[in-house]
C-alpha cells in the first residue's frame, strides 16, 4: 500500500499483538480478463477520532489505486462501479 501512515501501521501492529486497536477489513475485487474476479482483503487502521465509515472513505482511494496497479484494471464489476466494502475487524 502506498499511503499507510506510521500511526496506521502502529495500530495494525498493536492489533496483531493485543487486539486493542480499532481496525477495519476492506474487501474488494477486480474483474479478470478471462472472466471471474480477483479478490482482495486489506486490514486498515481506524485513526483516533475516526468512525469506521470515515476510515473507509480515507483508505478507499489508496486501495483502488493499488488494485489498478496490481491488476492493470480498475476495481469495477457488473454495474461499472468499484466493488469495495468494509467490515469491522474481529466481528
Amino acid at each position: 500500500m502506498l499511503n499507510l501512515s506510521k500511526e496506521e501501521i502502529d495500530l495494525i501492529k498493536t492489533a496483531h499483538l493485543s487486539l486493542e486497536s480499532h481496525l477495519i477489513n476492506v474487501v474488494a475485487h477486480a474483474p479478470q480478463t478471462e472472466g471471474g474476479c480477483h479478490g482482495f482483503l486489506f486490514l486498515r487502521g481506524v485513526l483516533p477520532g475516526e468512525t469506521n465509515k470515515q476510515a473507509f472513505q480515507r483508505v478507499k482511494p489508496d486501495i483502488l489505486q493499488h488494485i489498478a496497479g496490481e491488476c492493470g484494471r480498475p476495481c469495477r464489476c457488473n454495474n461499472g462501479e468499484p466493488d469495495i466494502w468494509y467490515t469491522p475487524f474481529g466481528i
